[in-house]
């Protein structure tokens, strides 16, 4: 079975996460999770609030947000919308 590791966000290195895919997620993960935390505390919302809004358990949205979890583009979009954010998919050559 192919699990994923954590991440030790002391020694983290987007340079290093370049190297594999699994890291290239770990590294797309952390940034999504740094926007919802950042936006979070700006409108004073605790995870349990956006789990309320979204109607998830406040476990998931902790999981999420420690990249324990993969996120949907569904849930992503759920996400973005209770506080109130756009996204955009891009991909670069």
């Amino acid at each position: 079975m192919n699990r994923r590791k954590k991440i030790n966000m002391n020694n983290f290195s987007f340079k290093e996460a370049e190297k594999s895919p699994h890291d290239h997620l770990s590294k797309l993960q952390i940034e999504i999770s740094k926007v919802i935390y950042t936006k979070m505390k700006e409108i004073g919302w605790s995870k349990a609030e956006l789990a309320r809004k979204l109607k998830v358990s406040r476990q998931l949205i902790h999981k999420l947000l420690k990249c324990d979890q993969n996120i949907t583009l569904l849930t992503l979009v759920k996400i973005s919308m209770a506080l109130n954010l756009t996204f955009e998919i891009k991909f670069n050559e």
